[in-house]
């Protein structure tokens, strides 16, 4: 446990921001969802609030608190709707025609799969780099959900 993490509660958490376990590295058992009607709701209102951002965790193990309950991930998260408001926006206009030539157009630039998508999203688009910028997790999760990226990767 971090020191800093002491002041918001003694009880420990199951939760390591650092691992060398390779299948941590390459899926979350964290993740992030808008609700289905979520999407709908924005583009006719623009109003970021009717925007609902789910968070689900894996249960805690006995005798742990849960990441929600220890950090109020989702309430953190809630204060972000912009960036999914952005990522809704984004998944009108990039569609996979206008991607497609976008990604024709800009051959030249010689830009990876990974790298297009991250241009597109604006932020990190692969698990193991989910630590690497805040709310990369987050974006990354609602931009699949919304078919930005590819949900395989």
């Amino acid at each position: 446990m971090f020191i800093c993490n002491k002041r918001k509660s003694a009880t420990p958490i199951n939760f390591q921001l650092y691992t060398d376990d390779i299948s941590k590295l390459t899926k979350s058992e964290y993740g992030f969802e808008i609700d289905r009607s979520a999407k709908c709701s924005y583009l006719l209102t623009k109003d970021v609030e009717t925007i609902k951002i789910n968070f689900t965790e894996p249960s805690p193990i006995a005798g742990q608190q849960s990441l929600q309950d220890t950090f109020n991930i989702k309430e953190i998260h809630d204060t972000q709707k912009d960036i999914v408001a952005e990522l809704i926006i984004k998944s009108q206009i990039y569609n996979e025609s206008f991607k497609s030539i976008l990604q024709k157009n800009f051959s030249k630039l010689s830009l990876s799969q990974n790298d297009f998508d991250r241009v597109i999203v604006g932020n990190y688009t692969k698990e193991k780099d989910i630590y690497k910028r805040p709310f990369s997790k987050m974006t990354m999760d609602i931009a699949k959900q919304l078919g930005l990226i590819n949900k395989r990767q």
